[in-house]
């Protein structure tokens, strides 16, 4: 009798462990949720300047992508971004990452993207970047207005969809 109510015990005590840890995930994951601006932290340059999202140049929209300069889809928007360039010259893109300097650099370089005026690539210290936008899948794509407020969060967007947020007639490449 007394293992039964043991065995029960257990079952459900581990039963409440695994439903507080998958809520706990649950709130990492839609973190981001919370941030209806683009969230003020530092990172530092691939030129090892550290910079603050707080004094971002203005423009008609910006995006933060979270990658890795070893992710195959943030290799080919990177490449897509690239051909684009001139089209979307009115957004200001964050490309900020948990690798090492050299790795995100050499990514900035081998896209083309190195000293294009709307693109700064970042180093963004792990736990910084837990704190402000939870565990979130790479890619990750977060999409402002003007206003610094957030329109979308996505996990890929080429040219083409990121210039329907900001612009209402498209132009012809």
């Amino acid at each position: 009798m007394r293992r039964g109510i043991v065995i029960a015990a257990s079952i459900v005590l581990m039963v409440a462990a695994i439903a507080f840890i998958l809520v706990e995930f649950q709130k990492k994951q839609h973190n981001y949720e919370k941030y209806k601006t683009i969230p003020v932290f530092s990172f530092e340059t691939i030129f090892n300047k550290i910079k603050s999202t707080s004094s971002l140049p203005k423009h008609e929209g910006y995006v933060i992508l979270i990658f890795s300069p070893g992710c195959e889809a943030c290799q080919m928007e990177a490449s897509d971004y690239s051909k684009h360039i001139e089209s979307m010259q009115n957004i200001f893109f964050l490309m900020v990452s948990t690798d090492s300097l050299s790795k995100i650099g050499d990514f900035a370089l081998k896209q083309q993207l190195y000293n294009a005026d709307n693109f700064q690539f970042g180093h963004v210290d792990a736990n910084e970047f837990e704190t402000h936008f939870g565990s979130v899948p790479i890619p990750s794509i977060f999409i402002y207005n003007s206003e610094k407020e957030l329109i979308s969060k996505t996990r890929v967007a080429n040219s083409l969809t990121l210039l329907k947020y900001f612009k209402n007639e498209l132009t012809d490449w």
